[in-house]
């Protein structure tokens, strides 16, 4: 009949588009669990805004806008966002990233196959160098930005170009954590050494980073950076990295830990001062500075932890992260 023909066409144009009954459905979002996402939930609002093929869309199912792009490369957007997660792990406020499998088109362009990443979109205002340096949040990122060998931290252009903005709140975020780890902004492969982070003068150095300069080069203390770093434990990084990674993890959590250990014997003097200066009170009236609740807030579900000294026992890590229960957050 002409319905059942006519049925056929929009059944086959829906499949098309990855879209209709037999697409597949993301589960439904429960307490313990973030929605997850599925490209057929997704339709494209915005153009492309980078050089990776993408476009401004909005989740249908959510109302949730996000940026979507498909590197060519599987595991360049894999190494993003580790490098996202590991970030949160360090209490650096970053863009909200997810690996998205694509199966449809991008801006007219077919994308089936490539493994694609979901930014969250944020209100956010773009700066220049002079005025980043200003930021909340900016500075205390730099140790993880020269852990995870993130050449691209500031980027290069004009102020809409670059890759640190300012949020609502007046605090920094690291909007692209693409050129990270053994990646460059481009694409291209460099080096990543378990035994070093160069990074430490790099980012700082004018001749090599002139932008990197203008936001971090007065840094003189950065201890508190390195403690964000060496408390987050070898077995976390181990679980990231596996999780995200998959068959392409190779020896990059051995890496991430090497460099890790890198910073711990480096400032090793300085991180001991620095445990012996911090005195936990009991857990009942205990209160966390305003600053602490920022960076358990922005590490998102990964957490965020400390390490301290006390009495006879030493290297105590202490685990935070942030709990909705009954409709009200908490700390737990």
């Amino acid at each position: 009949s002409d319905k059942e023909t006519v049925d056929a066409v929009v059944a086959q144009k829906q499949a098309k588009a990855g879209l209709g009954p037999s697409a597949p459905k993301a589960p439904p979002a429960t307490p313990d669990n973030q929605p997850t996402l599925v490209f057929s939930d997704f339709k494209q609002i915005g153009d492309q805004g980078g050089t990776n093929l993408g476009g401004e869309f909005i989740n249908n199912r959510t109302g949730t806008r996000y940026y979507v792009k498909a590197p060519e490369s599987e595991v360049a957007a894999k190494v993003e966002v580790l490098s996202s997660k590991l970030y949160q792990m360090a209490g650096v406020r970053v863009a909200d990233i997810d690996l998205l499998p694509i199966t449809g088109d991008i801006g007219g362009v077919s994308a089936v196959g490539r493994l694609g990443i979901a930014s969250r979109m944020e209100t956010v205002t773009d700066l220049d160098t002079g005025s980043m340096a200003k930021l909340a949040g900016a500075k205390d990122g730099f140790v993880a930005d020269a852990w995870l060998a993130n050449w691209d931290v500031i980027g290069n252009g004009s102020p809409k170009q670059l890759n640190l903005k300012k949020l609502k709140d007046g605090s920094a975020m690291r909007i692209d954590t693409g050129g990270t780890l053994f990646f460059r902004a481009q694409g291209g492969r460099k080096a990543f050494d378990a035994n070093d982070v160069p990074e430490l003068d790099s980012l700082r150095d004018r001749r090599l980073n002139a932008n990197g300069a203008d936001v971090f080069g007065d840094i003189n203390q950065i201890v508190a950076g390195v403690a964000r770093i060496v408390a987050i434990a070898d077995d976390d990084i181990r679980r990231i990295v596996r999780e995200t990674m998959a068959d392409d993890a190779d020896d990059l959590a051995e890496i991430l830990i090497g460099r890790k250990n890198f910073l711990a014997a480096k400032y090793e003097k300085q991180l001991a001062k620095l445990n012996k200066q911090v005195k936990p009170t009991t857990a009942d009236t205990a209160q966390l500075a305003r600053s602490e609740a920022k960076i358990i807030k922005n590490s998102k579900k990964t957490g965020y932890s400390i390490n301290f000294d006390k009495d006879s026992i030493e290297d105590q890590s202490v685990h935070f992260w942030e709990y909705i229960k009954n409709g009200k957050s908490g700390f737990g």
